[in-house]
């Protein structure tokens, strides 16, 4: 990963693995994140750590007993995450190569139906908690395109207020832009450069200055041909800096070994084979980096999405029926006004 110029990592640490009882951190997992940590510093990686996983490749890792609400609302699980992010911390705060924390990977897949009342409270409550010990350090919280499509979980103003930078998952698949185009077709394209338009937005409307993070982008060989994956990525950060984008991570960083049980889909998502080859995207993705990295965003002005634009809180939805109502939502109409100008 280093040799191709990238400069660091999101981390998933797997909940259950490393607090497997809520009186106790395991103190095997932290050994190894310890180790990981060394790792990316001997190779120049910062790392991003994203302790609440939570939701990851289409399962859910939770602890025996916690169900995806109680995550937001049980006063007991808050406790024992307490206990979890400080254990995490007391390991990571050693190394200068700890960027901060993810709060965790796309948690609103846990608890979909939550008030956003409820979801903006409870990240109010952790970071408030948080911040005082992370000595200056990044809080994010990762979350997918529902909360901006769909107003679910979280809601746009807690989203851009309560953290230290606007994270955004601009998959083609699951946001249905492949319902309206190929992968190296315009919604696809032009995902990313979207959502950071609207995240810059709404910080302007907040009077805000936050970077924003394309923190996960990727594509599937199962969606379009080795030449329309290098159109989709190399589109896709073309347009995002252009709209003001800061930072960017691919997911992922290499295949998943097909002995292993998913959902087809989520195995060739890598810069890397699962035996640790680059790929075809690797070397571009390696172009990408040398070309933008000493470069400023460019946050070009040029769509107007008016007033104090937010979505309708929409119900949820069987996963076949979810990807047609996000054509439905306010979000999306808005995004097709956009795919007009482009």
């Amino acid at each position: 990963m280093s040799a191709i110029g990238v400069d660091h990592l999101r981390v998933m640490l797997i909940w259950p693995w490393f607090q497997p009882n809520p009186a106790t951190v395991s103190e095997a997992h932290l050994r190894r994140l310890d180790e990981l940590m060394d790792l990316g510093a001997a190779h120049g990686l910062d790392i991003f750590l994203c302790p609440l996983t939570g939701w990851l490749s289409g399962y859910s890792f939770l602890p025996p007993g916690i169900a995806g609400s109680d995550v937001f609302q049980s006063a007991a699980v808050f406790e024992r995450i307490q206990g979890y992010f400080q254990a995490v911390l007391a390991t990571a705060a050693a190394h200068g190569n700890f960027l901060g924390f993810d709060l965790g990977n796309e948690l609103n897949v846990l608890a979909p139906a939550l008030d956003p009342e409820a979801g903006n409270a409870w990240g109010d409550n952790l970071t408030g908690w948080l911040r005082p010990k992370m000595g200056g350090r990044w809080l994010v919280n990762g979350i997918d395109h529902r909360p901006w499509f769909a107003g679910q979980t979280f809601d746009f103003r807690h989203l851009v207020s309560a953290y230290d930078a606007v994270t955004i998952h601009a998959w083609p698949m699951f946001t249905s832009c492949l319902m309206r185009g190929g992968l190296a077709d315009a919604p696809s394209v032009h995902l990313s450069a979207f959502l950071t338009r609207l995240c810059r937005h709404l910080l302007r409307n907040k009077g805000l200055n936050k970077l924003v993070w394309v923190q996960e982008f990727g594509c599937s060989g199962l969606w379009g041909s080795e030449v329309e994956q290098q159109v989709y990525m190399r589109g896709s950060v073309d347009h995002a800096v252009r709209a003001g984008a800061t930072w960017f991570t691919w997911w992922c960083s290499h295949d998943i070994d097909r002995i292993y049980r998913f959902d087809p889909l989520e195995y060739d998502l890598g810069l890397f084979t699962a035996d640790n080859h680059p790929k075809p995207l690797a070397h571009l993705y390696r172009d990408l980096i040398r070309e933008y990295r000493d470069g400023a965003a460019c946050g070009d002005n040029d769509f107007d999405f008016g007033g104090d634009f937010a979505p309708e809180v929409t119900r949820q939805l069987p996963p076949e029926q979810w990807l047609e109502q996000n054509l439905e939502t306010t979000t999306w109409r808005v995004f097709e006004r956009y795919l007009a100008t482009r």
